[in-house]
């Protein structure tokens, strides 16, 4: 479901069924059911406490709009031969066994079906954590397979690349970082969970995210006069749905907005008690909290640099009395007071 408006969001509540499908190999050195039980999976993706949780994970992003639930099955055994990645031949292979006997799997009856395939196809073959497909709501272009999947390469201790490959699932392409010189950095910010492998730190999502998937509603968004002004927002993150204002953005050419966020250390996936910061993105920014962040969205078309770039981040700033700059709005910024609960900041 789309809203009307200058920005199109996606309203993403309820819950999503999703079918676990533990895969083998014999030819591979180690089979995923040896290397993992599938109370593992099990624990991953609905286990109790600690950051092994996912579906607490997304109660907590969208302020308990949404959840997942589901089963799991297997392991199957499918032949590996291939020397390269090669997911379009082992999915049918895979379909194959569990439409059959005893499974009589129907995808019609899951929203998604993720895949923990062997270890070893990760590292040795793919040189990937895992895959998962973009938007699987949309009606114009077809899902690759006629069901939304996802998968992890061998990496059953990793609450990170699931979460990851169901996000694109959920209709998030990769975070990416939007450089002052107008570099693109695929996986450039280091602030959501659709960034870089923060393995095994599970990040939150950024303000953009949540606000697209209607989990930050239009109410909670505040939009400048183009001439600006001094706004005050507090944080996206936390475990309890707020009331105030948690983003701000600014209008930029025709149809296109500056979003600003501030993130604190709220909710257990945002704390300083991990290790941040992470390493600096090429711009020589690393994620810290308090922060403030930037972000350009819609992205327009003369500044895409692959397909997919809609959550580009422009910045890090965190002292009070701070003032700078966005090279793409012209937009200047300078923080007037911040606390652990709400930021003011004159644009």
């Amino acid at each position: 479901t789309r809203w009307a408006g200058d920005v199109n969001y996606k309203i993403l509540t309820g819950v999503r069924k999703v079918l676990q499908v533990i895969v083998n190999a014999p030819q591979l050195p180690r089979y995923g059911a040896d290397a993992c039980p599938i109370s593992q999976y099990q624990n991953i993706f609905f286990g109790t406490g600690g950051y092994v949780n996912m579906n607490d994970y997304i109660k907590e992003q969208s302020y308990n709009k949404y959840s997942i639930e589901g089963s799991i099955i297997g392991p199957v055994s499918i032949d590996i031969t291939e020397s390269v990645c090669s997911m379009p031949v082992w999915i049918p292979k895979i379909m194959a066994i569990i439409r059959a006997e005893p499974y009589n799997v129907n995808t019609s009856e899951w929203d998604s079906l993720y895949f923990h395939m062997p270890p070893g196809t990760g590292a040795t073959i793919c040189n990937a954590g895992g895959y998962g497909e973009v938007d699987c709501d949309r009606t114009t272009l077809g899902l690759t397979y006629g069901f939304c999947w996802g998968a992890s390469m061998g990496y059953c201790d990793s609450t990170y690349i699931p979460l990851h490959e169901l996000g694109h699932n959920f209709g998030y392409p990769h975070a990416a970082e939007l450089t002052q010189t107008r570099q693109w950095v695929e996986y450039g910010d280091y602030g959501s969970l659709m960034g870089p492998n923060t393995h095994p730190v599970v990040v939150g999502l950024n303000g953009v995210q949540k606000a697209i998937m209607g989990w930050i509603p239009p109410e909670r968004i505040i939009t400048a006069p183009r001439e600006g002004g001094t706004f005050t927002i507090i944080p996206t993150g936390g475990q309890i749905e707020p009331s105030g204002n948690q983003l701000l953005r600014i209008p930029f050419g025709d149809k296109y907005f500056i979003w600003v966020a501030f993130r604190t250390a709220s909710g257990r996936w945002d704390q300083p008690s991990q290790p941040f910061p992470f390493p600096s993105t090429p711009s020589g920014n690393g994620f810290v909290f308090p922060s403030v962040s930037l972000y350009l969205y819609p992205t327009p078309v003369s500044l895409q640099g692959y397909v997919g770039a809609y959550y580009p981040l422009v910045g890090y700033v965190k002292n009070d009395g701070s003032t700078f700059s966005d090279t793409y709005s012209s937009c200047n910024f300078t923080i007037i007071s911040q606390t652990s609960t709400q930021m003011t900041i004159k644009v």
